[in-house]
C-alpha cells in the first residue's frame, strides 16, 4: 500500500522543496517518528492516516489560487473510485484531507476528529524548527504567493520597541495567539515565524494525550529554536 501511495503522490506532486514530495516525506517521516512512539494506535486510525499523510497535498498543483486542502479531497475522491477502491474508512481521510489547511475547530469527537488533528500536527511540524524557519523563508520571502520583508520597514524608534515588545510577548504567552490571527503572517518574516510558533499550541492541543514523550520532546527542540531565532530577527530591529 505505502508504494502504491508514493507512485500516485508521485503523479501529483514535483521535486518541490517546500510543498513537494520532499514536504511529504517529511510529513510521512512524523508520522512514522509518532507510530514508533505509539505502537497500539488502533489499526484503522493508522491506516487512514497513511493515505492521509501522503496524499494530502496532492491538489495543490490543480488548486491554483484555491484552496488546495479542497482540491485534494476531491481528487481523493475519484481515485476512492479507481486505484484506492479498496481503502477503508474513505469517509475519514475525505474530512482529514479537506480540511487539513483549517484543521480541527472543537474537540475531538470521533475517530475522523482523530485522524484530521494527527494529519495537521505532522504537517505543522514542518513548519517550525530549523527547516520551518527554511521553508517559511522561502515560502514568504522569496517564494508565492507572497513577498514580504524580513521585518518591518519604516518604523521610528518607539514603533520598533513597541513591535519588539509585542513579539516578545506573543512568544512568551503564545495562547494569545490563534489560527484566527491569520494578518500576522501577510505583515513580514518575524511575524510569520512568531504566527507559526504560537499556533503549534493551539494544533498540538486536542492531540497532546495521544502524542508520545518523543514527539512531544521533539515539538518541544524545534520550538526552543523558532522562539530564539525569531526572538533575535526581532531584536535586529532595535540595532
Amino acid at each position: 500500500m505505502r508504494n502504491k501511495l508514493w507512485q500516485i503522490a508521485g503523479g501529483y506532486l514535483a521535486d518541490d522543496l517546500i510543498h513537494g514530495l520532499p514536504h511529504i516525506k517529511r510529513v510521512d517521516d512524523n508520522f512514522q517518528f509518532f507510530l514508533a512512539d505509539k505502537p497500539r494506535l488502533n489499526d484503522d486510525i493508522a491506516d487512514a492516516l497513511q493515505i492521509s499523510v501522503i496524499l494530502h497535498d496532492i491538489g495543490r498543483s490543480a488548486a491554483g489560487q484555491g484552496d488546495h486542502a479542497v482540491k485534494s479531497a476531491e481528487i481523493m475522491k475519484s481515485l476512492f473510485r479507481k486505484e484506492l477502491s479498496g481503502a477503508k474508512n474513505q469517509d475519514w481521510i475525505i474530512k482529514a484531507v479537506s480540511r487539513h489547511s483549517i484543521g480541527l475547530e472543537r474537540k475531538i469527537k470521533d475517530e475522523a476528529d482523530t485522524i484530521l488533528a494527527l494529519l495537521c500536527v505532522f504537517d505543522h511540524i514542518d513548519s517550525i524548527g530549523a527547516i520551518g524557519i527554511h521553508r517559511l523563508t522561502l515560502y514568504w520571502c522569496g517564494g508565492q504567493p507572497y513577498r514580504i520583508p524580513w521585518i518591518p520597514a519604516g518604523l521610528n524608534p518607539i514603533e520598533k520597541i513597541k513591535f519588539r515588545e509585542k513579539i516578545e510577548s506573543y512568544l512568551s504567552n503564545p495562547q494569545r495567539i490563534t489560527r484566527k490571527d491569520t494578518d500576522m503572517r501577510a505583515n513580514s518574516l518575524v511575524e510569520c515565524l512568531t504566527y507559526h510558533f504560537a499556533a503549534t499550541y493551539e494544533i498540538i492541543g486536542p492531540v497532546e494525550y495521544t502524542l508520545g514523550k518523543n514527539v512531544l520532546r521533539e515539538i518541544q527542540t524545534r520550538l526552543n529554536v523558532m522562539k530564539q531565532y525569531t526572538s533575535k530577527l526581532s531584536q535586529s530591529l532595535l540595532i
